[in-house]
């Protein structure tokens, strides 16, 4: 009879699962994976019968067992032998998904409830980590005191406006705060700031209205967060610019506030950000050089001491790491990076011998058993892709070498000095080699993780970090940790960081340099999934860990992610794009050919910058073609703010703008101008010449005609405008992008009635304070026929014109997520992307 689960064959090793470890770790993988991908977690009516399902899978082999003591017929009895195991990983799949779900909906459910959001409540806590402050505004992390609120989430992400020069981390304070539940804009390509929110156990994000400090006894983690204070304040006094002060407070103890937004530009186009983030590379090595000085001290002691040099070198390993990453804020990275190192060490002091594979497989399942939802990171995948390949080439001999039987032939004529160089000479040659070898691999590999999560890759990465690694690793850290240390023990440590401050200087120098070349960094667009699959294959058959030929041939497989998923349209039609932008406006419409943006969205006084933050991101995801024109209808910030960012990233873009706008390039437009793209009219309708007064009521009213639908885009008009655009039959359009984000001061009832738009978009921020769209406005373009949507309550929306009826798509809808606020979908409208 066939072995079955939990049996071997005569002979053999007895063996849980064929597969072991991996096959187990896989599964759960997967079954973590199937919740991250769902539109909302599963309920009660799901959940029963897969704790059900789990317990039947797990207890198989006794199901079996009975079967056969009751004697199943030989056939029945060998088919489930064989089953045996696809039931049992089968019910590790199940039990990663309940686990992942738990986790979620306990992260949910200490969220602040919808019907509290707006309210003001009094809350006496502290500043759990490092504030970000300017000279406007603070931002910060505040742990609530839960005798203070119990209706208040216990961690919260707060602003203070003209907050108190004393603000730090670990001081306690009693406030006021207005709050809100996580909510954050949603568009294509862009940050999901909700999904982060989630990440960081934010139940409420909101400002202060009023506070000061309070007074109380701090317990051990306020004391050792505002030693981490003191240090990041005593560093930055002592460095010699705030770039390096910057680095240093970055290497030396996590916190990466002091970067500027150039400095995070010169990490990404050089492809050298992960060297900034404690995790697992910085982690490793202190905590592999802790161990072999633990070791080789160990081993010199008199026996039988010298026996237990393993365990001596791993128990001093994991403290330093622990160390370290307390240092460091034992943030989630670097509590991933210490149960890795805890789980190498673990497996190493046990003295067998495990698979490479094995190793990775047991660090992966203990991570996702500690941190769920790790899996929704970018520093997960690539932390574990690039181990993954390393190991690869590992297990192919790549890191085999030069035989000595071999250098002695070669060397056998020359004396020993000779020989001795040579045999150097030869090994030096082979590492040197060999790490160029794994650092182009291993940045190959990544190239599908970089294009889905950060839509960039860096071309110079592989040369960078052939020297930023080593110099990072064997300098920049041993010398930031030395000079912390010492600067922590007395002021002679200054010396020490002041030196390790210029090297950070030359480093950003050289970085900025690198980071400057036309070519240093290439934008992708969106994958289509096809590519996507294609890139996947080419990095599983691009590694050398099989002995099929033609691996470098698979590579050629990743050429296709160049090309975006998105298609163009074609001639007579134009994809539109409402950017959901808070409060503010910004439309992009493309033709077969061309693309032009209309306005550029709002510069928030808390340094939000939507041309940087959505639309170049969003404009970079969509497809690699230049921007030919960006209008901006008139001077407000919320119409023109994002348009520095904008003409930044397309330095070659025209430019047409309000007869206010006076801060950009470009001329200014008029009644009567238009033009023709790829069969796709556009015509400028307002303001006539020499129109006064300006502001609102001078912005550019732009209408976008196919052959069978229309829109029109409004801008800030308001009622003197509108009076005369109603008077003109051609404004009437298929849709309206709604004129003053939905005001009172706008959308009369003979403006709304002459254009007749069967579809009207509010670009307006979610429950803002203005209450746009006023319910008065929303009840003429309903009266009116026309269905309303607010990019505030949907996300961005999408449709394209002149292919029948106009069917808008949102973004809500297109990837909904179960950590992203719930919103009703449009009529016609079907979720996409979720399982």
């Amino acid at each position: 009879m066939a072995p079955g689960c939990g049996e071997s064959a005569p002979g053999t090793r007895r063996r849980f699962i064929p597969g072991g470890l991996p096959a187990i770790a896989g599964a759960w993988l997967l079954g973590n994976l199937c919740v991250q991908l769902l539109p909302g977690l599963p309920g009660a009516l799901l959940t029963v019968p897969l704790v059900l399902a789990a317990a039947l899978a797990f207890a198989f082999p006794v199901v079996r067992r009975l079967g056969q003591a009751m004697g199943l017929p030989g056939g029945l009895a060998t088919a489930l032998a064989f089953a045996c195991p696809a039931v049992r990983l089968t019910g590790f799949a199940i039990a990663g998904f309940l686990w992942t779900a738990f986790h979620a909906d306990a992260r949910l459910d200490a969220r602040l409830p919808e019907s509290l959001a707006g309210g003001d409540f009094e809350l006496t806590g502290w500043v759990d980590a490092l504030p970000s402050v300017d000279e406007a505004r603070a931002v910060f992390s505040f742990r609530v005191d839960r005798g203070s609120n119990e209706q208040v989430p216990e961690r919260l992400r707060l602003t203070w406006y003209d907050a108190p020069a004393d603000l730090a981390a670990g001081r306690d304070y009693a406030l006021v705060v207005r709050l809100r539940a996580p909510r954050g804009l949603a568009n294509p390509g862009a940050f999901d700031y909700e999904r982060w929110l989630m990440l960081e156990d934010y139940g409420a994000t909101g400002y202060v209205r009023s506070g000061g400090a309070a007074s109380r006894q701090h317990g051990l983690a306020q004391r050792w967060l505002m030693r981490r204070q003191a240090i990041a304040n005593r560093i930055a006094a002592a460095s010699p610019s705030p770039g390096a002060g910057a680095l240093i407070t970055a290497l030396a103890i996590g916190e990466r506030g002091g970067f500027e937004d150039s400095h995070w530009e010169w990490l990404r186009r050089t492809g050298t950000s992960h060297l900034v983030a404690i995790s697992g590379m910085h982690i490793g090595l202190v905590a592999a050089f802790a161990f072999a000085l633990a070791r080789l001290i160990v081993l010199r002691l008199p026996q039988p001491l010298a026996n237990y040099d393993l365990e001596a070198a791993a128990a001093a390993s994991a403290a330093a790491a622990i160390a370290y990453a307390a240092l460091a804020g034992f943030g989630l990275p670097t509590q991933r990076a210490v149960l890795m190192v805890a789980v190498a060490l673990a497996m190493l002091v046990s003295r067998r011998t495990v698979g490479l594979f094995h190793g990775l497989a047991a660090a992966l399942l203990a991570i996702l058993v500690w941190d769920p939802l790790a899996t929704l990171t970018a520093s997960f995948w690539l932390s574990f892709g690039a181990v993954a390949a390393l190991l690869a080439l590992g297990s192919s001999g790549e890191f085999t070498a030069p035989r000595d039987g071999v250098e002695a032939q070669q060397t056998r004529r020359l004396g020993l000095f000779s020989r001795v160089r040579e045999t150097a000479n030869t090994r030096s040659a082979w590492r040197f080699g060999l790490f160029a070898r794994v650092q182009w691999n291993i940045t190959l590999a990544l190239v599908p993780l970089s294009s889905l999560f950060f839509g960039e890759i860096s071309l110079v990465s592989p040369l960078v970090n052939f020297i930023a690694i080593p110099f990072f690793s064997l300098i920049m850290v041993p010398l930031t940790l030395a000079s912390t240390v010492a600067l922590m023990l007395g002021e002679a440590g200054q010396v020490l960081l002041v030196l390790t401050g210029y090297l950070a200087d030359g480093a950003w120098a050289v970085l900025d340099w690198i980071a400057r070349w036309p070519w240093a960094a290439v934008a992708l667009p969106q994958p289509a999934p096809l590519a996507a699959t294609l890139a996947v294959l080419a990095v599983f058959m691009g590694l050398a860990w099989h002995p099929l030929p033609g691996r470098s041939f698979a590579w050629l497989g990743l050429v296709p992610l160049a090309f975006g998923a998105s298609g163009r349209p074609p001639p007579g039609m134009a994809d539109v794009l409402v950017f959901d932008v808070g409060h503010g406006l910004a439309v992009l419409v493309e033709t077969a050919d061309r693309r032009m943006l209309y306005d550029a969205g709002p510069v928030a006084r808390s340094g939000f910058d939507a041309g940087r933050e959505i639309i170049v991101p969003g404009l970079m995801r969509r497809d690699d073609r230049a921007l030919d024109l960006l209008l901006v209808g008139h001077a407000d910030a919320d119409h023109s703010g994002g348009a520095g960012a904008v003409l930044a990233a397309y330095p070659q873009a025209n430019v047409l703008h309000g007869p206010d706008v006076d801060a950009l390039r470009g001329s200014v437009c008029v009644a009567g101008q238009s033009w023709v793209w790829d069969e796709v009219r556009f015509d400028i309708f307002h303001p006539p010449p020499a129109f006064h007064p300006l502001g609102n009521e001078s912005s550019c009213v732009l209408k976008v005609s196919t052959h069978s639908g229309s829109m029109l885009i409004t801008g800030d008009v308001e009622s003197r405008a509108e009076r005369l655009l109603a008077e003109n039959e051609g404004i009437r359009a298929d849709v309206a992008i709604v004129p003053h984000h939905g005001s009172a001061t706008s959308s009369s009832a003979r403006f709304v009635a002459a254009i007749g738009a069967s579809t009207a978009i509010v670009s307006a921020g979610y429950a803002n304070r203005w209450g746009f769209p006023k319910p008065e406005v929303r009840q003429r373009w309903e009266a009116a026929g026309a269905r309303l949507i607010v990019t505030g309550e949907t996300g961005a929306v999408r449709f394209r014109l002149g292919a029948g009826p106009v069917r808008p798509q949102t973004e809500r809808a297109a990837t909904r997520r179960y950590w992203r606020a719930r919103t009703p979908l449009l009529s016609g409208e079907t979720p996409v992307g979720t399982l």
